[in-house]
């Protein structure tokens, strides 16, 4: 009876290390247990105790066990435990996701730079026959890609804006169509042999408010990874009006998928 009492007490995941314990007194292969239990203190709440336990003595005539018992409140000691548990957790995941982080951002610096590399070749090497209209396209895109540059590059090293979640944003009215088409552009140049990129637009240009820097890294970085896994095909992005005043934007592929 006074077992079945100190039961009560015990945490019911807890209750099954004493009945053990309890069991192997009784066939004589324990004399001693020291474990970690929560323990009821009766208001309802458990808190974390270090028992040990020796038998003195056991008549299994009487159905007696003698024990000797020094107990330990160590709750405290749980809490700060746990504490370490979830800083270091939390510690390897900032770490893990650090080395994604800049694992992505070097995937995703190569489409500015190859787009400026490709054009400034084009305007510096390129043919006698370059049309006015050809020189201010491919200035812009190259503009256009070093400012991105420059965004990605600061990214990288500021990434307490990213842990702390203060990532700044600067919204204003674009036009999907140049967004996609200034996209497309750049992102021929990355083609594998045997893959062709099309814009799949529809017939009236639609214009969001948004950040047009993160809506070209979101993307670029879609159709970086469809690059990676086309080898034959077609990588196809667009866009089309949806429900509720939304708009769809995908990026298709022929490959394998990610």
């Amino acid at each position: 009876p006074q077992v079945i009492g100190v039961y009560s007490h015990v945490h019911p995941e807890d209750c099954a290390v004493l009945k053990q314990f309890v069991g192997q007194v009784k066939e004589g292969k324990a004399t001693s247990l020291s474990k970690e239990v929560r323990i009821n203190r009766g208001n309802g709440k458990y808190s974390w105790t270090s028992i040990n336990v020796m038998v003195r003595d056991y008549r299994p005539q009487d159905g007696v066990i003698e024990m000797l018992c020094i107990n330990y409140d160590i709750t405290p000691l749980k809490e700060t435990e746990q504490k370490l548990i979830i800083a270091r957790d939390k510690a390897e995941e900032l770490d893990r996701l650090k080395s994604a982080f800049l694992a992505n951002m070097s995937h995703e610096i190569r489409t500015p730079l190859n787009a400026i590399v490709g054009f400034s070749s084009l305007l510096a090497y390129g043919e006698s026959d370059l049309t006015k209209e050809d020189i201010t396209e491919f200035t812009s895109l190259i503009e256009k890609n070093s400012q991105l540059l420059m965004v990605l590059i600061s990214d990288i090293l500021d990434l307490s804006k990213i842990e702390s979640n203060t990532m700044e944003f600067n919204f204003c009215n674009i036009s999907l169509h140049q967004v996609l088409n200034e996209i497309g552009s750049a992102q021929r140049m990355n083609m594998q042999k045997g893959v062709e990129l099309l814009l799949d637009l529809p017939e009236q240009a639609i214009a969001i408010y948004t950040d047009p820097t993160r809506l070209n890294q979101v993307i670029n970085n879609l159709v970086n990874n469809a690059i990676k896994f086309t080898s034959e095909g077609n990588i196809r992005i667009g866009y089309r009006p949806a429900a509720s005043s939304r708009v769809k934007i995908f990026v298709e592929d022929t490959g394998t998928g990610m």
